[in-house]
């Protein structure tokens, strides 16, 4: 053997093309490896073997067959060529293994070896989750003895297709996958027949399913949740949605209707333009709006002195009529009135649109008073249509009753 032996390996390789290699293997004997994946295509359910096998030839530099023995040898995968920073290393064991008749050797790769330095993954399952990742091997012991300074064989191999089924196993995006364990991502879920940690879309279309880690979705159908619903940031739905748990969020906008059997609590502002359907009742712990407006409000005008002999006056509180309903709800004003004639006396009203206009009007009279009047004060309630209905037009005649 001389000092620089050549690697050469043998036809059998990841995809099967033949492959000739020169390396540098300072203990002096070359390698001749073939790799075998033995990982195969496990059927809907099966559960993916940790466990990979290798077959490979010793020889030295003229291709003559080592002699048989005990062997070690560490198996690390990388995934650069050449690089050997911490970065770099995936994963790696170490095995011991007998070269028999002609240097064969036979190794399963699992995870139960030693294993040299620090990987990256644990797993030999995990190991093929990149793009590109290389083989190194590092004789450290053969017949004669622990190799005083191991090296690893260069070049390193790099793998091919067959040994990345194992990624399977946790798949990050499975586009058509019959069973995913650990599925990130379904990219097509309607195809998806089985996924072990995911909620199941049976007969969903790639509209209308909700999409794991997703920053942003919308859902084009309806929504129906048994359990409960928690929206850390908006919740936008529009279509229906009927919640039969609880209900919790920072903020919700519903263009469609809501149908609510148990508790809606939502700690940020609420925006309704269809139906909000509260069968259990509505608890309102902070502010309700119409956009930017409470649904009540109570006003209070300050109208002009009256002198003595006024007639009517209009005053325009500038409420519109569409938007609010109005009630007079108090009034008082300072001076004296004296009843020397017949006729109207004091004469206090609100009128929708009075003297022209579309607006709530205060029509104030007052007659044959001796003095004017002054410091005088109408508390008006505003409340929104929505919450009211509101039919002066129409006159409620109620009969006299005896006392």
């Amino acid at each position: 053997m001389t000092a620089n032996p050549t690697l050469k390996l043998s036809s059998r390789t990841w995809r099967g093309d033949p492959v000739r290699r020169g390396v540098r293997a300072p203990w002096g004997i070359a390698l001749a490896l073939a790799v075998l994946a033995a990982v195969v295509s496990a059927a809907a359910g099966e559960t993916v073997p940790a466990a990979v096998n290798y077959q490979g030839k010793l020889t030295d530099n003229l291709g003559n067959a080592v002699k048989s023995g005990y062997y070690e040898i560490q198996f690390r995968i990388w995934n650069d060529a050449v690089k050997s920073d911490s970065a770099n290393y995936v994963w790696g064991r170490k095995f011991p293994l007998h070269v028999v008749t002609n240097g064969m050797f036979n190794v399963l790769l699992t995870n139960d070896g030693e294993v040299p330095g620090t990987p990256s993954v644990n797993s030999i399952l995990d190991a093929f989750a990149g793009t590109e990742r290389y083989l190194g091997l590092t004789i450290t012991r053969n017949p004669d003895g622990a190799i005083t300074s191991p090296v690893e064989i260069t070049p390193r191999q790099k793998l091919a297709t067959a040994p990345y089924a194992v990624h399977a196993h946790q798949a990050t995006s499975a586009d058509h996958a019959t069973s995913a364990d650990n599925a990130t991502q379904a990219a097509s879920a309607s195809s998806s027949a089985n996924a072990g940690n995911a909620t199941k879309f049976d007969g969903m279309s790639t509209t209308d399913f909700v999409k794991v880690k997703q920053t942003a979705q919308t859902i084009t159908g309806d929504l129906t949740i048994t359990g409960s619903l928690k929206a850390n940031g908006a919740l936008l739905v529009t279509g229906n949605t009927a919640l039969t748990g609880a209900l919790t969020g920072s903020s919700m906008e519903l263009t469609g209707s809501a149908v609510v059997d148990k508790d809606l609590t939502v700690k940020g502002a609420t925006s309704a333009t269809g139906m909000l359907n509260a069968n259990g009742g509505l608890k309102v712990t902070g502010n309700v709006r119409f956009g930017s407006d409470a649904p009540i409000m109570i006003r209070r005008f300050h109208l002009e002195d009256q002198p003595s002999q006024a007639e009517a006056k209009w005053y325009n509180t500038g409420y519109s009529t569409t938007t609010w309903s109005a009630v007079l709800v108090g009034f008082n004003c300072t001076g004296d009135y004296w009843e020397g004639g017949t006729g109207l006396l004091l004469q206090m009203m609100l009128y929708p649109n009075g003297s022209g206009g579309t607006t709530w009007r205060i029509l104030y009279t007052v007659r044959h008073h001796s003095d004017p009047l002054k410091d005088i004060y109408v508390d008006v309630m505003f409340i929104r249509k929505e919450l009211t209905s509101d039919d002066r037009p129409t006159l409620h005649y109620l009969p006299m009753e005896n006392p």
